[in-house]
């Protein structure tokens, strides 16, 4: 497998993206709103803020595949990444509540390691449904490793207010930005008219999760190492 080597690779791609958004590359990162564990995490696993969400430098598989969809294009098989949901996250995006994408051709396993469970949202054919993300042996209903498939509308939610969440992402194919589209609360609204309390819920600046329809209660647990 071939890995992009280091932070400095990983902040240099943060400032071409930040720099293509209009934002400041040194700006983008608030860490004084951080959990301080989850700053040492981004120092060990080598994560930072590239565009709106977490991510480590890119394992990429050295095989290549022919997708279905697009036989004149090999890709290589999976690419795996580290990432981050903050403290009280609502979206997909760090940057901006209420956020949710899709990806026409890539399939995504995300996996939880460490910290707050979540609540995943999806849609597909139109209807919305949840799975939680998180430690099985604290709830029987959370799910270690969940499937996003390809197509489907997605976007997430912490279920605390005092732990970040240490997931990782396997991409396949591998990621690329080909294919990924993202909607706000109010676009999600104008697609999705029945769901619209959910979707401006998740847009709300409170820490509100305890007053979705579709949510369990906000989770207390207790975040000491087992």
């Amino acid at each position: 497998m071939l890995r992009a080597s280091t932070p400095v690779l990983l902040a240099a791609l943060a400032g071409l993206a930040a720099a293509a958004a209009g934002q400041d590359p040194a700006a983008s990162n608030d860490t004084e709103l951080l959990h301080p564990d989850q700053l040492v995490l981004q120092q060990r696993v080598g994560v930072g803020l590239l565009g709106d969400m977490y991510v480590s430098a890119p394992v990429v598989s050295p095989l290549l595949v022919t997708p279905v969809d697009s036989p004149s294009t090999p890709s290589p098989s999976f690419s795996t990444v580290y990432s981050f949901f903050e403290v009280a996250q609502k979206g997909t995006s760090a940057l901006k509540r209420g956020v949710w994408f899709s990806h026409k051709t890539v399939t995504l396993v995300l996996s939880y390691h460490y910290g707050c469970p979540v609540q995943i949202y999806k849609i597909r054919d139109g209807k919305l449904t949840t799975e939680l993300l998180g430690n099985p042996l604290e709830n029987a209903e959370f799910r270690p490793t969940l499937v996003l498939w390809a197509g489907d509308l997605q976007t997430v939610e912490s279920l605390c207010e005092d732990m970040f969440t240490f997931v990782s992402y396997v991409s396949v194919t591998a990621w690329t930005l080909d294919g990924r589209e993202s909607w706000d609360a109010e676009q999600m609204v104008s697609k999705f008219p029945l769901y619209a309390d959910e979707f401006r819920r998740l847009a709300s600046a409170e820490f509100n999760a305890d007053q979705s329809s579709l949510s369990p209660e906000v989770y207390n647990g207790d975040w000491a190492p087992q």
